[in-house]
């Protein structure tokens, strides 16, 4: 008999990279309804460098993010990703001067094998790895503790090491927590400050990037760097394809080393012990998932550049049934959360909201989830924020919404992840693999194309205004509002 276990590979491939930053809206000790004990009233805002408590300060702020984190995985009354989204609410919220952030002082969070999962100052070093065995050092150049002794950080209180940096006698403090969409167990990391290329602290290239698994017959430089409209979609088929081949091999790989590190709670998630209970299935699925979390972390960099990522061409994957990111190549602050977003100003053909319109693409028009099929695919166009443009939804996931407001053709295709060793016994588990192409104003609207996305059709003196207003909107932020990231 088919055992269902859709769910238990949700995370096996791909770390659910959600960065755990956490803020306030009226207080530092109360966020949208959750409250906790007064004496860890502590705002980064208010710590200097130098000053008397500022030794006391961090280890209060580090215990503060502790029960922030408590607070959101705690709450019973959400699903995991309801839990996730709220996760990447406060994040993004946080990633702006406040509560746990003054450019000084600022949040990290590592794995236990230093890999970054957040990183409050430099978010294009999620995934990097810090080097367990770096010294830190006061100002005489003697050693007071190495990174390795953050990783190593258990208890209810926070360890601790004083160190120079920058002419400043600083304190970093660590403390041991359980993250689920991290992996499990993590560590929270305050007072850790350093340049972004400090190659002494991390480790300049990872050298599981260099596996054949990451080289693509097609590459993202290949469909970025192509201007033919029609190549360029060809090309961008191809790429989803060798990426969707790929992603099926590194998930296989995950699975046998699952299997070969713990056959036991394999078979116990997977429903092969007799007599085991529900609960017992739950609990060994999620301990599954967080390991499989562990493992993934060791490489999900490798899928945000090289031959996966250049420009606004990047790899994303989904499970159709809530939509939840598995990955996305540029945004790791996605993962975990439901694309089940709503188009404010819906392109007409494909609809208002995102997650049904992939569904309509790979389901033939149908919507109904079992029509899906592998090598199920098609294009589909919908709105969502550029990599290069200014174009942010400000507070999308409040108002479950897409976050951007940029034109894109989306080539997507479905494949099954189910390893080979449980095809015989599991149902498929289904994945929507994809990539896009921005696409300006003028090439998608066209005349008599209702998914015209800036204008009404009446050629009326007032839609010609607005034309010429948002394409000239468009072409400044092109030029003069390019990020930095």
């Amino acid at each position: 008999m088919k055992i269902k276990i859709h769910g238990i590979f949700l995370s096996l491939f791909f770390a659910l990279g959600v960065s755990f930053l956490f803020g306030t809206e009226t207080s530092a000790h109360e966020y949208r309804g959750y409250s906790h004990r007064s004496d860890l009233d502590v705002s980064a805002e208010n710590v200097g460098i130098g000053d008397v408590d500022y030794a006391d300060s961090i280890e209060k702020i580090t215990l503060h993010i502790a029960e922030h984190i408590a607070l959101i995985q705690g709450d019973s009354s959400l699903s995991r990703p309801e839990q996730a989204k709220e996760l990447v609410i406060l994040a993004q919220r946080t990633r702006e001067r406040g509560v746990f952030n003054n450019g000084e002082v600022y949040f990290i969070l590592v794995n236990p094998e230093g890999y970054i999962v957040n990183h409050g100052l430099y978010s294009d070093l999620h995934f990097s790895k810090y080097l367990p065995s770096f010294e830190f050092r006061d100002e005489s150049g003697m050693t007071t503790g190495t990174v390795q002794t953050l990783l190593d950080s258990e208890g209810e209180d926070p360890t601790c090491v004083d160190y120079h940096y920058d002419g400043q006698d600083r304190k970093v403090c660590a403390m041991g927590t359980e993250v689920f969409s991290a992996g499990g167990h993590t560590i929270i990391v305050m007072g850790l400050h350093h340049a972004k290329d400090d190659y002494d602290l991390i480790e300049r290239d990872n050298p599981n990037c260099n596996d054949p698994l990451f080289s693509l017959p097609v590459t993202a430089k290949q469909v970025n760097d192509e201007e033919d409209p029609e190549e360029k979609e060809e090309l961008l088929k191809q790429y989803v394809k060798a990426v969707a081949e790929k992603f099926k091999e590194r998930q296989d790989r995950v699975a046998s080393e699952l299997l070969e590190d713990d056959p036991d709670l394999v078979r116990l998630a997977t429903g092969l012990v007799q007599d085991s209970t529900p609960e017992q299935i739950q609990s060994a699925g999620e301990e599954l998932e967080e390991e499989s979390v562990r493992i993934s972390l060791r490489t999900t960099g490798c899928i945000g550049k090289g031959d996966y990522s250049e420009g606004s061409i990047y790899p994303f994957m989904l499970e159709p049934v809530e939509g939840l990111a598995v990955l996305n190549g540029l945004d790791f602050h996605l993962y975990g959360v439901s694309v089940s977003l709503t188009d404010p100003d819906p392109i007409q053909c494909d609809g208002a909201n995102i997650l049904e319109a992939f569904r309509n693409v790979v389901t033939d028009g149908s919507g109904d989830l079992a029509d899906l099929a592998v090598g199920n695919n098609g294009f589909v166009t919908y709105h969502w924020d550029h990599p290069e443009l200014e174009d942010n939804n400000e507070g999308y996931l409040e108002k479950d919404e897409v976050p951007g407001f940029s034109i894109k053709k989306s080539y997507i295709e479905v494949i099954d992840v189910t390893p080979p060793e449980f095809s015989a016994l599991a149902p498929p588990s289904w994945r929507i693999v994809g990539s896009g192409i921005y696409l300006d104003d003028a090439e998608y609207c066209k005349e008599g194309d209702e998914g015209c996305a800036i204008a009404a059709t009446a050629n009326t003196p007032q839609s010609t205004l607005l034309n010429l207003f948002l394409i000239a909107s468009v072409l400044f932020s092109a030029v003069f509002l390019r990020k930095h990231i």
